[in-house]
């Protein structure tokens, strides 16, 4: 959220994981729904698993670092600096 507000627009997970810790998220929000609707429920628990270390990870980048880093598509890779709560 503090992103979007400094930045005017939302940054999504997988281009700030992928930029600041160099990993992929493992699926997307499609994915998950399909899974859920499929009556694969462990795959949904895994990605949503997924989805809370990533975001604990940037987290801890963010206190460690002071920014997160991002992919803008017209602009390439950027930084955000942010303070932590």
């Amino acid at each position: 959220y503090e992103m979007q507000k400094r930045l005017g627009h939302r940054v999504s997970l997988e281009s700030a994981a992928s930029e600041t810790l160099g990993t992929k998220k493992g699926g997307s929000g499609i994915e998950a729904v399909r899974w859920f609707r499929e009556g694969k429920v462990d795959k949904v628990i895994e990605y949503c698993k997924k989805d809370v270390e990533i975001t604990k990870l940037l987290y801890e980048y963010i206190v460690d670092n002071g920014c997160i880093h991002y992919w803008d598509k017209y602009n390439g890779r950027m930084t955000c600096h942010l303070q932590a709560r």
